[in-house]
């Protein structure tokens, strides 16, 4: 400035120069040193389920008898019979329908001489994959049933893969021409781990 309180040529021409100057630093800076970056974060916490289903939750052998002549006869869920009788086709399907692979326990309230009595019954499970993977560790034969708690370790690793998860539980009966007649029926208990 001058003493009459001007500005002086020179001191203009400085001014735009150093205003072209911070226009151009401006320009040329890379976008991320003239921005303002902010995070935000996202949390969950996934609950582990441990469940079963069976999809298939029920057996009707129907009227069953012991053919004359013969001691003993034998139905199953498969549909095999050599008793008067119609066997049925299907036994239990249980599905895994949580989150976790599960081990699994089966027991039954009845054994062979509480369910049927007479000389020599027989009443025994198959457990086997109904989708390939869902229970490396099924037995795939029959075997007798179990009333104690937790029941018999039926599968190890019972997989929750959808399309791997159902496993196929099957029954059957030696049933002595002297058993004990009525109607007859047990409750199939299933126990998941996981």
């Amino acid at each position: 400035m001058n003493n009459k309180g001007e500005i002086s040529n020179n001191f203009l021409a400085l001014l735009v120069v150093v205003a072209i100057a911070v226009a151009l630093a401006g320009f040329m800076l890379p976008a991320k040193l003239t921005g303002y970056g902010v995070t935000g974060t996202l949390a969950a916490d996934l609950n582990s389920t441990t469940a079963i289903n069976f999809s298939v939750a029920s057996i009707n052998f129907g009227a069953v008898a012991v053919p004359s002549g013969v001691t003993s006869c034998n139905t199953d869920s498969e549909g095999n019979t050599n008793c008067i009788a119609t066997a049925p086709s299907d036994g239990f399907t249980v599905e895994n329908i949580g989150n976790n692979n599960v081990t699994l326990d089966l027991k039954t309230g009845k054994n062979a001489a509480t369910l049927l009595g007479g000389t020599s019954p027989a009443y025994k499970w198959k457990v086997t994959e109904k989708e390939v993977g869902a229970c490396a560790s099924a037995a795939g034969s029959y075997v007798d049933v179990n009333t104690t708690s937790p029941g018999t370790r039926i599968c190890d690793d019972f997989v929750k893969t959808t399309n791997k998860d159902e496993i196929y539980i099957n029954v059957n009966l030696t049933i002595p021409s002297d058993a004990v007649p009525g109607a007859k029926s047990d409750t199939f208990t299933a126990t998941a781990t996981g």
